[in-house]
């Protein structure tokens, strides 16, 4: 079995505990257990001298997945836990590594070879945080991750309880004769390697972060295009709680859009529906951004039907904004039509213009505006008469493939 040993007692300059400053809207234990996982790690011991917060939210996640997680205040702790056959996977407290160190670690502990990684005496890390970043000898200092044979771990009972857990196995690691590896070199690039301690490091990896992860949008969708430029300089709220409050906000105008076109007001109604559509875009394409950024991200199942019911909600204002138009089959039936028709095109990836066709904040901008000239139904018409036309197109494109 592999075992992952995490630690959350040490604090940045600034007195806040190094596992939960936050990375691209994730603290960085979570970063250290998505790491844990990735592995292949059964078991989760981390060191801490309470349960705070965080350490809770993770204890609960890697429970919730049927696996174990522990909480400890010292290695004294450990000796019932870990079996001397087992594994241990050692993480430095507040050290992130981003996907290239992340991909070479993973490599190396696959094959349960014991190593200790090691950088050297000349880098950054080792002078700028030389009691995190132990010496192991006179060129080469410990990288703070390594896997270690579960035999170690039995000697801690004989060190003080005070001992720092990480820093003694180390040591017990090295007497053991576990051979150390060199961190390759582009592994320590771009801040690939990294310590919570350092803000402006942080900072870096979080904006490079989220630059490499943004989601591909085409113009031909207007608003989801801009909706992913203002989610990905969002900093408030971004990553963290922005999906929610977004979608939420979204949905609670969509519905006084919804009011306005039920008292008669049809363009107000349908340009405020516009407006909440966009709102609730901007949740759409943070959590896209979430996801992108880490698989681990937990997004809550009640964002699944925000999407869904800002769709039903347009067709509610379309119908309630219609006016002069008696025959009650064409009043229902072409709203309907036009967003069951713009959602068919805009799910299907083989689209050219899917992101045209999913972006509704800018059809019901597009509504809004040819209700003013008073031409809102036949707008409609023309454009349910669009989407099939795409659909044919798509249909007669199949059939050519499979008869070729």
């Amino acid at each position: 079995m592999r075992i992952a040993l995490i630690s959350a007692f040490k604090r940045t300059n600034l007195g806040e505990l190094r596992a939960e400053t936050e990375l691209v809207g994730r603290s960085v234990l979570a970063w250290q257990v998505d790491l844990a996982l990735d592995i292949g790690c059964e078991r989760i011991i981390c060191f801490s001298d309470s349960s705070h917060g965080e350490v809770i939210a993770q204890q609960r996640r890697i429970e919730g997945t049927g696996l174990a997680f522990h909480v400890v205040r010292n290695h004294l702790q450990i000796a019932s836990l870990v079996r001397p056959e087992d594994y241990v996977f050692v993480q430095l407290d507040g050290l992130v590594l981003g996907d290239v160190a992340r991909e070479l670690v993973g490599a190396r502990c696959e094959a349960d070879e014991t190593h200790i990684f090691a950088i050297s005496a000349s880098h950054s890390l080792s002078n700028s945080f030389p009691t995190d970043f132990e010496r192991i000898d006179k060129d080469s200092h410990w990288a703070g991750v390594a896997l270690l044979p579960g035999a170690c771990t039995a000697a801690l009972e004989d060190f003080p309880g005070e001992g720092e857990a990480m820093s003694l196995l180390l040591r017990l690691g090295l007497q053991a004769r576990v051979g150390c590896a060199d961190v390759a070199p582009n592994a320590l690039e771009n801040d690939n390697w990294l310590l919570a301690s350092d803000n402006e490091a942080l900072g870096r990896r979080e904006d490079a972060a989220i630059r490499s992860s943004l989601p591909q949008i085409s113009w031909s969708g207007p608003s989801a295009f801009v909706a992913t430029k203002i989610v990905s300089t969002w900093s408030p709220l971004r990553l963290r709680s922005g999906s929610e409050i977004s979608a939420g906000l979204g949905l609670v105008v969509m519905v006084v859009a919804a009011v306005i076109a039920g008292l008669g007001q049809g363009i107000v109604g349908l340009g405020t529906a516009a407006i909440g559509a966009f709102v609730v875009s901007l949740s759409a394409q943070s959590v896209a951004l979430r996801s992108r950024i880490s698989v681990h991200t937990e997004i809550p199942a009640i964002l699944r039907w925000f999407t869904p019911a800002t769709g039903g909600l347009a067709t509610a204002v379309l119908i309630l904004a219609q006016t002069g138009v008696s025959h009650w089959p064409v009043h229902f039936g072409i709203p309907f039509l036009t967003m069951g028709l713009a959602w068919v095109v805009g799910m299907d990836s083989n689209f050219r213009l899917r992101a045209f066709w999913g972006d509704l904040p800018f059809h019901l901008g597009v509504f809004s505006i040819s209700a003013v000239f008073g031409v809102l139904l036949e707008v409609m018409i023309l454009f349910s008469l669009g989407a099939l036309l795409q659909l044919m197109m798509r249909a007669r494109t199949q059939s050519a493939k499979s008869r070729s």
